[in-house]
């Protein structure tokens, strides 16, 4: 049987807000996650144990594993909302009709927590790293994270989130795809060639809780934008992939 979320704000003077939706049942979002975690793990195993290189022709087919998220969020929508299900998560990445200062805020918010990092460690006596603002390098790393963001965010931000918001409440909900974002990312950090490969996966965990209530809370705030979702996680991953050497807390779990 399938239940109806409420919106996934409590302000009544937003607008625009993301339209009701049928709520997964728990196994449902339990399918999710097991067949995006299965999808994505497959795909990365080979890659984390060096049987092919991710700069090779099979490493570029293994390394489109991770679009799982988006992938099984649109077909288990299909299965539980049919065609009126999957136009409504579709819209919300279309979703653009929001105030100029939640652009400003995904945008620009992501360079102040980096800018404040740099610092920090610059008045602990840190050497500053070299930074890349070269129109071409900002750009390349701007359209590679886009693309690699459309490839999750609906999953997380646009199916995993509002349904466990809607049955648990929003601290939950952070909480868990906080937590199975973070552990999505494993094999990343056996990977050769990705950022995760020289980050501390602890600290990435520690901070995919705190990172994805923000995330939520843009989220609601905006409507139920899943566009933003994947401006914002570009965002994070444009700024820390400018600024080097990567730390420990490079490319923060989105």
């Amino acid at each position: 049987m399938h239940e109806f979320t409420p919106r996934p704000h409590t302000h009544s003077n937003l607008v625009d807000a993301a339209p009701a939706a049928r709520v997964p049942m728990v196994s449902q979002l339990v399918l999710f996650y097991l067949i995006t975690f299965a999808a994505t793990w497959t795909l990365f195993l080979p890659l984390a144990l060096r049987i092919f290189s991710r700069q090779s022709d099979v490493g570029d087919l293994l390394s489109l594993g991770i679009a799982a998220p988006t992938i099984t969020g649109f077909v288990l929508t299909a299965v539980i909302a049919c065609r009126a299900g999957v136009r409504s998560l579709w819209r919300q990445g279309l979703h653009w009709r929001v105030g100029a200062a939640w652009y400003a805020l995904v945008v620009m918010g992501p360079a102040l927590v980096y800018g404040a990092s740099l610092a920090v460690a610059a008045a602990l006596g840190v050497p500053p790293p070299a930074v890349d603002f070269s129109v071409m390098a900002v750009f390349s790393t701007l359209v590679v994270g886009l693309l690699a963001r459309l490839s999750e965010e609906f999953g997380w931000s646009g199916f995993a989130f509002p349904a466990l918001q809607a049955r648990y409440g929003f601290v939950w909900a952070g909480v868990v795809v906080g937590l199975t974002v973070a552990l999505w990312h494993l094999p990343f950090f056996f990977v050769p060639g990705l950022p995760h490969y020289s980050a501390n996966f602890a600290l990435f965990m520690l901070a995919g809780i705190p990172l994805r209530m923000l995330f939520g809370w843009i989220y609601n705030g905006s409507g139920g934008s899943v566009l933003l979702m994947i401006l914002f996680h570009a965002s994070w991953n444009t700024w820390s992939d400018s600024c080097r050497p990567r730390s420990r807390w490079h490319n923060l779990p989105g």
